[in-house]
Protein backbone atom coordinates (compact mmCIF):
# COMPACT_ATOMS: atom_id res chain seq x y z
CA UNK A 1 0.00 0.00 0.00
CA UNK A 2 1.42 3.61 -0.81
CA UNK A 3 0.82 6.90 0.09
CA UNK A 4 0.65 9.25 -2.82
CA UNK A 5 0.38 12.71 -2.27
CA UNK A 6 -0.85 15.66 -4.45
CA UNK A 7 -2.05 19.02 -4.96
CA UNK A 8 -5.02 18.93 -7.05
CA UNK A 9 -3.51 20.76 -9.86
CA UNK A 10 -0.52 18.59 -10.49
CA UNK A 11 -2.82 15.19 -9.90
CA UNK A 12 -2.60 12.71 -12.90
CA UNK A 13 -6.21 12.43 -14.33
CA UNK A 14 -6.60 8.76 -14.02
CA UNK A 15 -6.03 9.01 -10.08
CA UNK A 16 -7.82 12.16 -10.02
CA UNK A 17 -10.58 10.73 -11.62
CA UNK A 18 -10.72 7.34 -8.98
CA UNK A 19 -9.90 10.09 -6.17
CA UNK A 20 -12.93 12.44 -6.81
CA UNK A 21 -15.24 9.54 -7.75
CA UNK A 22 -14.71 7.81 -4.27
CA UNK A 23 -15.62 11.12 -2.44
CA UNK A 24 -18.36 11.75 -4.70
CA UNK A 25 -20.18 8.52 -3.77
CA UNK A 26 -19.15 8.16 -0.42
CA UNK A 27 -20.06 12.23 0.39
CA UNK A 28 -23.85 13.82 -0.02
CA UNK A 29 -21.64 17.26 0.18
CA UNK A 30 -19.68 16.49 -2.97
CA UNK A 31 -20.77 16.98 -6.16
CA UNK A 32 -19.06 16.76 -9.88
CA UNK A 33 -19.35 20.51 -10.07
CA UNK A 34 -17.40 21.26 -6.99
CA UNK A 35 -13.94 19.61 -9.15
CA UNK A 36 -13.62 22.83 -10.75
CA UNK A 37 -13.78 25.31 -7.49
CA UNK A 38 -11.56 22.41 -5.56
CA UNK A 39 -9.02 23.26 -8.74
CA UNK A 40 -8.74 27.10 -8.02
CA UNK A 41 -8.37 26.69 -4.40
CA UNK A 42 -5.39 26.97 -3.22
CA UNK A 43 -5.20 25.71 0.65
CA UNK A 44 -6.85 22.08 -0.96
CA UNK A 45 -4.76 19.39 -1.39
CA UNK A 46 -5.78 15.15 -1.76
CA UNK A 47 -3.97 12.82 -0.05
CA UNK A 48 -4.50 8.94 -0.84
CA UNK A 49 -4.04 5.27 -0.19
CA UNK A 50 -3.07 3.86 -3.49
CA UNK A 51 -2.93 -0.28 -4.12
CA UNK A 52 -1.29 -1.91 -7.77
CA UNK A 53 -1.87 1.94 -9.10
CA UNK A 54 -5.41 2.43 -7.97
CA UNK A 55 -6.56 5.09 -5.22
CA UNK A 56 -8.27 2.68 -2.22
CA UNK A 57 -8.64 5.64 0.41
CA UNK A 58 -8.71 9.36 0.01
CA UNK A 59 -8.76 12.32 2.13
CA UNK A 60 -9.78 16.13 0.92
CA UNK A 61 -7.57 18.79 3.14
CA UNK A 62 -7.93 21.99 4.09
CA UNK A 63 -4.78 24.25 5.41
CA UNK A 64 -6.46 26.66 7.76
CA UNK A 65 -5.43 29.70 10.76
CA UNK A 66 -2.19 31.48 11.10
CA UNK A 67 -3.90 34.62 10.76
CA UNK A 68 -2.73 37.97 11.36
CA UNK A 69 -3.50 39.86 14.38
CA UNK A 70 -5.80 42.58 12.28
CA UNK A 71 -7.33 39.68 10.36
CA UNK A 72 -8.10 37.71 13.71
CA UNK A 73 -9.94 40.87 15.30
CA UNK A 74 -11.98 41.22 12.12
CA UNK A 75 -12.96 37.65 11.96
CA UNK A 76 -13.91 38.03 15.92
CA UNK A 77 -16.37 41.28 14.81
CA UNK A 78 -18.19 38.87 12.87
CA UNK A 79 -16.13 39.02 9.43
CA UNK A 80 -16.15 35.49 6.81
CA UNK A 81 -12.66 34.52 6.05
CA UNK A 82 -12.72 31.80 3.20
CA UNK A 83 -11.32 28.64 3.70
CA UNK A 84 -11.08 29.03 7.49
CA UNK A 85 -14.39 27.03 9.23
CA UNK A 86 -12.83 25.45 12.21
CA UNK A 87 -11.12 28.98 13.20
CA UNK A 88 -14.09 30.64 12.18
CA UNK A 89 -15.98 28.38 14.53
CA UNK A 90 -13.83 28.71 17.64
CA UNK A 91 -13.54 32.15 17.06
CA UNK A 92 -16.47 34.16 16.38
CA UNK A 93 -19.11 31.83 17.59
CA UNK A 94 -16.76 30.37 20.62
CA UNK A 95 -15.36 33.81 21.39
CA UNK A 96 -11.91 32.99 21.05
CA UNK A 97 -9.74 35.70 19.73
CA UNK A 98 -6.60 33.35 19.55
CA UNK A 99 -8.29 30.66 17.86
CA UNK A 100 -7.15 31.59 14.51
CA UNK A 101 -3.61 32.36 15.07
CA UNK A 102 -2.59 28.70 15.19
CA UNK A 103 -2.15 26.61 11.67
CA UNK A 104 -4.45 23.37 11.22
CA UNK A 105 -5.14 21.09 8.87
CA UNK A 106 -8.71 20.01 8.68
CA UNK A 107 -9.88 16.95 7.27
CA UNK A 108 -12.51 18.37 4.63
CA UNK A 109 -13.93 14.60 3.92
CA UNK A 110 -12.65 11.05 3.28
CA UNK A 111 -13.82 7.98 1.90
CA UNK A 112 -12.65 4.24 0.92
CA UNK A 113 -13.49 2.00 -1.35
CA UNK A 114 -16.33 0.36 -0.89
CA UNK A 115 -14.39 -3.33 -1.48
CA UNK A 116 -12.53 -2.73 1.03
CA UNK A 117 -13.41 -0.66 3.93
CA UNK A 118 -13.51 -1.59 7.49
CA UNK A 119 -9.91 -2.95 7.18
CA UNK A 120 -8.25 -0.11 8.70
CA UNK A 121 -7.35 1.81 5.84
CA UNK A 122 -8.98 5.06 6.52
CA UNK A 123 -7.15 4.74 9.68
CA UNK A 124 -3.95 4.30 8.11
CA UNK A 125 -4.47 7.22 6.03
CA UNK A 126 -4.87 9.79 8.54
CA UNK A 127 -1.08 8.59 10.21
CA UNK A 128 0.16 9.01 7.21
CA UNK A 129 -1.23 12.37 6.95
CA UNK A 130 -0.59 13.50 10.45
CA UNK A 131 3.04 11.68 9.93
CA UNK A 132 3.73 13.89 6.90
CA UNK A 133 2.49 17.33 8.11
CA UNK A 134 2.37 17.24 11.81
CA UNK A 135 5.39 18.98 12.48
CA UNK A 136 4.42 21.69 9.98
CA UNK A 137 1.15 22.38 11.75
CA UNK A 138 -0.30 22.71 15.24
CA UNK A 139 -3.08 20.21 15.02
CA UNK A 140 -5.57 18.30 12.57
CA UNK A 141 -8.76 19.04 12.49
CA UNK A 142 -12.60 17.69 11.36
CA UNK A 143 -15.81 18.63 11.33
CA UNK A 144 -18.73 16.41 10.24
CA UNK A 145 -22.37 15.42 10.53
CA UNK A 146 -22.45 13.43 14.21
CA UNK A 147 -23.27 9.92 14.53
CA UNK A 148 -22.10 7.59 17.31
CA UNK A 149 -19.92 5.68 14.61
CA UNK A 150 -18.32 8.73 12.99
CA UNK A 151 -17.43 10.31 16.42
CA UNK A 152 -16.03 7.33 17.76
CA UNK A 153 -13.80 6.52 14.43
CA UNK A 154 -12.48 9.82 15.06
CA UNK A 155 -11.85 9.60 18.61
CA UNK A 156 -10.03 6.25 17.67
CA UNK A 157 -7.95 8.01 15.75
CA UNK A 158 -6.78 10.37 18.42
CA UNK A 159 -9.00 13.54 17.70
CA UNK A 160 -10.75 15.35 20.55
CA UNK A 161 -14.54 16.82 20.33
CA UNK A 162 -14.41 20.79 21.01
CA UNK A 163 -18.28 21.76 19.77
CA UNK A 164 -21.15 19.92 19.09
CA UNK A 165 -23.10 22.54 16.88
CA UNK A 166 -26.84 23.77 18.68
CA UNK A 167 -28.72 23.55 15.16
CA UNK A 168 -28.85 21.05 12.73
CA UNK A 169 -27.28 21.00 9.60
CA UNK A 170 -29.56 21.53 6.73
CA UNK A 171 -28.34 18.75 4.12
CA UNK A 172 -26.93 16.10 6.44
CA UNK A 173 -29.88 16.35 9.07
CA UNK A 174 -27.33 15.81 11.86
CA UNK A 175 -25.79 18.16 14.74
CA UNK A 176 -22.21 19.02 13.24
CA UNK A 177 -19.09 18.44 15.62
CA UNK A 178 -15.66 19.66 15.66
CA UNK A 179 -13.04 17.48 16.92
CA UNK A 180 -8.90 18.46 16.92
CA UNK A 181 -5.91 16.20 16.92
CA UNK A 182 -2.90 18.98 18.35
CA UNK A 183 0.44 18.40 17.39
CA UNK A 184 2.14 21.23 18.86
CA UNK A 185 2.18 23.11 22.30
CA UNK A 186 -0.18 25.77 20.62
CA UNK A 187 -1.90 23.07 19.48
CA UNK A 188 -2.22 21.04 22.51
CA UNK A 189 -3.15 24.71 24.44
CA UNK A 190 -6.13 25.17 21.63
CA UNK A 191 -7.44 22.02 22.38
CA UNK A 192 -6.78 22.10 26.18
CA UNK A 193 -9.14 25.09 26.92
CA UNK A 194 -11.75 24.29 24.04
CA UNK A 195 -12.34 21.14 25.79
CA UNK A 196 -12.59 23.01 29.03
CA UNK A 197 -15.15 25.63 27.37
CA UNK A 198 -17.37 22.31 26.30
CA UNK A 199 -17.27 21.01 29.58
CA UNK A 200 -18.02 23.62 31.29
CA UNK A 201 -21.35 24.49 28.84
CA UNK A 202 -22.69 21.14 27.46
CA UNK A 203 -24.20 20.19 30.85
CA UNK A 204 -26.66 23.72 30.40
CA UNK A 205 -26.98 22.79 26.49
CA UNK A 206 -28.15 19.15 26.55
CA UNK A 207 -31.15 20.56 28.86
CA UNK A 208 -32.28 23.02 26.23
CA UNK A 209 -31.06 23.15 22.42
CA UNK A 210 -29.61 20.03 22.52
CA UNK A 211 -32.21 18.38 24.47
CA UNK A 212 -33.32 16.09 21.21
CA UNK A 213 -30.10 15.21 20.35
CA UNK A 214 -29.87 11.18 19.60
CA UNK A 215 -28.28 9.87 23.78
CA UNK A 216 -25.56 7.43 22.03
CA UNK A 217 -24.65 11.05 20.05
CA UNK A 218 -24.24 12.57 23.58
CA UNK A 219 -22.76 9.78 25.10
CA UNK A 220 -19.23 9.22 22.14
CA UNK A 221 -18.93 12.94 22.11
CA UNK A 222 -18.53 13.30 25.46
CA UNK A 223 -16.39 10.33 25.69
CA UNK A 224 -14.31 11.68 23.41
CA UNK A 225 -13.84 15.04 25.11
CA UNK A 226 -10.29 15.45 26.81
CA UNK A 227 -11.62 15.57 30.66
CA UNK A 228 -8.04 15.51 31.44
CA UNK A 229 -9.02 15.29 34.95
CA UNK A 230 -10.93 17.85 35.47
CA UNK A 231 -14.43 16.59 35.69
CA UNK A 232 -15.03 17.39 39.59
CA UNK A 233 -18.10 16.98 40.96
CA UNK A 234 -18.68 20.34 43.10
CA UNK A 235 -21.39 18.76 45.17
CA UNK A 236 -22.74 20.16 48.39
CA UNK A 237 -22.83 18.21 51.96
CA UNK A 238 -26.87 19.06 51.36
CA UNK A 239 -27.32 17.57 47.84
CA UNK A 240 -24.92 14.39 48.80
CA UNK A 241 -27.32 13.77 51.40
CA UNK A 242 -30.24 14.13 48.49
CA UNK A 243 -28.21 11.86 46.20
CA UNK A 244 -27.01 8.98 47.88
CA UNK A 245 -30.97 8.65 49.07
CA UNK A 246 -31.53 8.56 45.10
CA UNK A 247 -29.17 5.89 44.72
CA UNK A 248 -29.20 3.82 47.98
CA UNK A 249 -32.63 4.78 49.68
CA UNK A 250 -35.80 6.40 49.15
CA UNK A 251 -34.84 9.47 47.68
CA UNK A 252 -35.69 11.41 44.46
CA UNK A 253 -33.87 12.53 41.49
CA UNK A 254 -36.64 15.06 40.32
CA UNK A 255 -35.96 17.00 43.65
CA UNK A 256 -32.70 18.67 43.42
CA UNK A 257 -31.53 18.00 39.14
CA UNK A 258 -28.33 19.49 39.94
CA UNK A 259 -26.29 17.20 41.36
CA UNK A 260 -27.14 14.50 39.57
CA UNK A 261 -26.69 16.53 36.58
CA UNK A 262 -22.56 16.91 38.05
CA UNK A 263 -22.63 12.82 38.83
CA UNK A 264 -23.56 12.51 34.70
CA UNK A 265 -21.56 14.54 33.22
CA UNK A 266 -18.29 13.52 35.29
CA UNK A 267 -18.70 10.46 34.79
CA UNK A 268 -19.71 10.27 30.68
CA UNK A 269 -16.40 12.62 30.74
CA UNK A 270 -14.12 10.59 32.74
CA UNK A 271 -15.83 6.96 32.14
CA UNK A 272 -14.17 5.92 35.39
CA UNK A 273 -17.05 3.76 36.78
CA UNK A 274 -18.42 1.12 34.71
CA UNK A 275 -21.90 2.12 33.39
CA UNK A 276 -23.75 -0.29 30.75
CA UNK A 277 -24.80 1.48 27.51
CA UNK A 278 -28.38 1.37 28.52
CA UNK A 279 -27.59 3.03 31.95
CA UNK A 280 -25.91 5.78 30.04
CA UNK A 281 -28.43 6.75 27.78
CA UNK A 282 -30.92 6.74 31.01
CA UNK A 283 -28.21 9.08 32.26
CA UNK A 284 -28.74 11.44 29.29
CA UNK A 285 -32.34 11.19 28.61
CA UNK A 286 -33.63 11.68 32.02
CA UNK A 287 -31.14 13.57 34.00
CA UNK A 288 -29.22 15.70 31.57
CA UNK A 289 -31.81 16.53 28.72
CA UNK A 290 -34.56 16.26 31.55
CA UNK A 291 -37.63 14.15 29.34
CA UNK A 292 -39.97 13.35 31.73
CA UNK A 293 -40.36 10.08 32.94
CA UNK A 294 -43.13 8.39 31.12
CA UNK A 295 -41.38 9.85 27.51
CA UNK A 296 -37.89 7.58 28.98
CA UNK A 297 -39.41 4.98 29.92
CA UNK A 298 -40.85 4.57 26.30
CA UNK A 299 -38.08 5.22 24.55
CA UNK A 300 -35.67 3.07 26.62
CA UNK A 301 -38.23 0.36 26.54
CA UNK A 302 -38.25 -0.05 30.58
CA UNK A 303 -41.02 -2.00 31.75
CA UNK A 304 -42.73 0.51 33.55
CA UNK A 305 -41.94 3.42 35.03
CA UNK A 306 -41.12 2.35 38.65
CA UNK A 307 -38.32 -0.11 36.69
CA UNK A 308 -37.04 3.25 35.52
CA UNK A 309 -36.46 5.08 38.37
CA UNK A 310 -34.95 1.92 39.84
CA UNK A 311 -33.20 1.86 37.28
CA UNK A 312 -31.15 4.87 37.70
CA UNK A 313 -31.03 4.82 41.38
CA UNK A 314 -28.78 1.66 40.65
CA UNK A 315 -26.81 3.61 37.64
CA UNK A 316 -26.37 6.65 40.33
CA UNK A 317 -24.50 4.33 42.97
CA UNK A 318 -21.25 3.73 41.44
CA UNK A 319 -21.28 7.40 40.69
CA UNK A 320 -21.77 8.06 44.00
CA UNK A 321 -18.91 5.18 45.23
CA UNK A 322 -16.80 7.31 42.76
CA UNK A 323 -17.15 10.82 43.04
CA UNK A 324 -18.53 10.98 46.72
CA UNK A 325 -16.78 12.30 49.71
CA UNK A 326 -16.92 11.32 53.77
CA UNK A 327 -20.80 12.90 53.79
CA UNK A 328 -21.89 10.85 51.01
CA UNK A 329 -19.75 7.82 52.16
CA UNK A 330 -21.03 8.12 55.69
CA UNK A 331 -24.85 8.85 54.34
CA UNK A 332 -24.50 5.87 52.24
CA UNK A 333 -23.83 3.64 55.39
CA UNK A 334 -27.39 4.44 55.92
CA UNK A 335 -28.81 2.62 53.92
CA UNK A 336 -26.66 -1.18 54.00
Amino acid sequence: MDLFQFLFRFLGFPLLSEAFGLLVLAHYRTEPDDLARLLDAPNLSLRALTHEGHVVSVALLAREGGLDATTREAMYDGERVRGNMLPDVLTSQLRDPDAAAPTGVRVMRIATHHAVRSRGLGSRLLREIEREVGDDVDYLGTGFGATPALLDFWADNGYRTVHLATTRNAASGEHSALMVAPTSDDGRALARRHARWFRERIGAVLSDALCDLDPDVVRSAMAACDAGGDAVVDVSEYEWRLTVAAAYGPGLADMAPRPFRRLALAHLLDGECDLAEPEERLLVRKVLQAHDWEFVTDELDYVSTAECMRSLGRALQPLVDRYGDTVAAAERERYE
